[in-house]
């Protein structure tokens, strides 16, 4: 019993088969392009947090996949019969079950496209150069707490700055004397 898992009792490695609901969020985020992932599942009346996250781990990895799917399923050509389309955002259902609606397709709207300016190639490099930095150090803080956790280490840095604060101590300027003549 050691390739199964003990919370579920199925076998490490068999997937569970999501792909109805991977496929109504990515209807979802081809019909409206400002969802995200998670509030897309969260349409469909998943609430479980593991189930939302699995759910949006597997979209990431067949992203493309998905999303073309979804787009074939839009075009006109596609839509002279009536489509599957999730569930409404309010209805709750059990975790991993949300049941598609049938709906008459929607008028086909244009594609607004964002007026934005694309960031130049200067603009770009220094965005890679503050996130390599920012990557570095967080690294370095992880190894760091790593390392002072180790006792022999955590006592090394004590018994150093105990020394560290007895030398200070005898090298520390007070007031300086006067020189005596006598």
């Amino acid at each position: 019993m050691t390739t199964m898992t003990a919370r579920y009792g199925r076998p490490k490695g068999s997937g569970l088969d999501d792909s109805r609901q991977l496929a109504n969020v990515a209807a979802l985020l081809a019909a409206n392009p400002k969802l995200n992932p998670t509030a897309a599942i969260r349409a469909l009346g998943i609430e479980h947090p593991s189930v939302i996250r699995r759910l949006r781990d597997k979209f990431r990895m067949e992203h493309t996949k998905l999303m073309s799917d979804a787009r074939r399923a839009m075009r006109p050509s596609n839509t002279a019969h009536a489509r599957a389309v999730p569930a409404s955002a309010g209805a709750r259902h059990r975790i991993g079950t949300a049941q598609p609606a049938v709906i008459p397709p929607a008028q086909c709207v244009p594609e607004m496209r964002s007026t934005a300016p694309e960031p130049t190639l200067f603009v770009t490099w220094f965005d890679l150069g503050l996130r390599a930095v920012a990557t570095v150090v967080d690294q370095q803080a992880a190894l760091a707490q790593h390392w002072f956790r180790v006792p022999a280490v955590n006592m090394a840095l004590r018994n150093q700055l105990a020394i560290n604060a007895y030398v200070i101590a005898m090298c520390a300027h007070g007031k300086p004397s006067r020189p005596h003549l006598h």
